[in-house]
């Protein structure tokens, strides 16, 4: 079967590995990048011109194409499920940016482009991640062509699992029907997750906006003496907008630690009825394009406080990783919203999950981690877990006064079915540790073979479901 990669970043190292093994085992492997530096890098390790369409070849043609014409193009592109281009740029940090004509324009030339390369290659899936526009354009292009277009990553609970994703939606691909076997690890599962919870170790990996990257040294010394590497590369900021923006995150961290605006749970009154917001972390498509009626995190917590009804307090927590995504003056504004309350980023999650009525996050693991916990939970975006939780979507929709009488929202027998189908569509491994390994240039051989035997299974269904469709027309 013929596949293709998108490049992105330091990523793109852990591909190669996965690509080279792919590869020695009868794949066909493509590349699409949208980085001069990283097709560079991809021919300097073996692989020939022609399996790599490189993005930035086509920076003519999105610069020359009028706004008209790039618009009357990427609308063949959309559906009636919200999935618009007006949400890819405003989710995308660098084409929201630019001037109209230019982001039109880049996601309209690079549509013909991907979409000629993936027919006359006969290129049949894709995996890459959702972060950049182009990838989210490129799963959009895929689904118009009925191929696959799919994100491998952690399934966040259980933290050892991991699944591929159907890019953007978030939703996982399906490949075989849960067992008996399934349903009695998920048993076993949900009975040790509850009496030990813990945080997924991707989020106890994440680094604060404090903490200094090594690698930002390397990408300092690149864009002040390699510029050309990033011409055209419309994933990449200007490096005077990536040192502001750190800045920015690393004064916003420091101020909230010197002048904390939050209170701590444990001095509030024990017996306070409250619905917990947990932030999330933007930009990120699971909020900024599925969800992206709802993604001004600001407005929705003004609009829920004003559904509450007196009885209750709406408590906003930051994310202990995310503190700095925010600015003082940003959360003190919510602070001023009748019966808002803002806790202190460093309180127990779990413990504050324990004692809520409701635990809301627009499309964040909390509300996955409060359902398993036996909660009632809400998101704003439609997510693989949805079905465990009380409502989601818009919160106008919500039967907000039922769900906050019902003491707890736990359905064992319902939980169980949905752990044992997680577990039947995932994959032992930890493919979030294969870029972080490549990068430091060190190999963890047994997570990769997991990882390569999750590829193989699902390369294989999905030939299964291409002859099944073959033969059925």
């Amino acid at each position: 079967m013929n596949l293709a990669f998108l490049a992105n970043k330091h990523l793109t190292m852990a591909q190669a590995r996965l690509a080279h093994a792919l590869q020695a085992r009868g794949h066909g492997v493509f590349w699409i990048s949208p980085s001069r530096r990283w097709s560079a890098w991809l021919a300097a390790r073996g692989w020939p011109p022609d399996r790599v369409l490189n993005l930035p070849d086509f920076a003519a043609r999105w610069r020359a194409m009028t706004l008209t014409d790039a618009r009357q193009d990427l609308g063949g592109l959309e559906r009636t499920d919200g999935l618009t281009i007006a949400n890819i740029i405003l989710m995308d940090r660098v084409l929201c940016r630019q001037p109209e004509r230019l982001a039109y324009g880049f996601l309209a030339a690079i549509a013909q482009a991907i979409r000629s390369f993936l027919t006359e290659r006969r290129i049949a899936a894709c995996f890459g991640e959702a972060t950049w526009a182009w990838e989210i354009l490129t799963a959009l292009v895929c689904r118009d062509l009925g191929r696959a277009c799919l994100a491998v990553t952690t399934v966040r609970i259980p933290t050892d699992r991991f699944a591929f994703f159907v890019s953007p939606a978030h939703q996982i691909f399906e490949h075989r029907p849960a067992t008996a076997a399934d349903r009695t690890w998920a048993t076993e599962f949900l009975a040790t997750y509850r009496a030990r919870p813990q945080p997924p170790s991707y989020a106890r990996g994440q680094p604060t906006a404090l903490r200094f990257r090594g690698y930002w040294l390397e990408e300092l010394w690149r864009g002040l003496t390699k510029p050309a590497d990033n011409r055209d590369d419309l994933t990449i900021w200007p490096l005077s907008a990536r040192i502001a923006h750190r800045l920015r995150l690393a004064t916003n961290a420091a101020t909230l630690r010197l002048a904390s605006p939050f209170d701590r749970a444990r001095d509030l009154p024990a017996d306070r009825r409250f619905v917990l917001f947990c932030l999330h972390h933007q930009p990120e498509a699971s909020i900024d394009v599925v969800a992206a009626l709802h993604s001004d995190q600001a407005a929705a917590i003004a609009r829920l406080a004003r559904l509450l009804p007196a009885s209750h307090e709406l408590w906003v927590k930051e994310h202990a990783n995310g503190l700095g995504d925010r600015s003082r003056a940003w959360l003190r504004r919510l602070a001023r919203l009748p019966g808002v309350r803002l806790i202190d980023p460093g309180d127990s999650t779990f413990a504050l999950i324990r004692r809520a009525d409701l635990v809301v996050s627009p499309a964040g693991t909390v509300a996955y981690e409060a359902a398993l916990l036996g909660a009632p939970a809400a998101t704003l975006a439609d997510l693989y877990f949805t079905r465990l939780m009380s409502c989601h979507g818009d919160p106008l929709t919500w039967p907000l006064r039922q769900v906050l009488r019902t003491s707890s929202a736990d359905d064992q027998s319902r939980l169980v079915d949905f752990l044992a189908w997680l577990h039947a569509q995932s994959f032992p491994g930890f493919p979030d540790r294969l870029a972080a390994d490549a990068m430091r240039g060190e190999l963890d051989q047994a997570n990769q073979d997991l990882v390569l035997a999750g590829f193989e299974r699902v390369l294989g269904a999905l030939g299964e479901r291409a002859a099944a469709m073959e033969t059925t027309s």
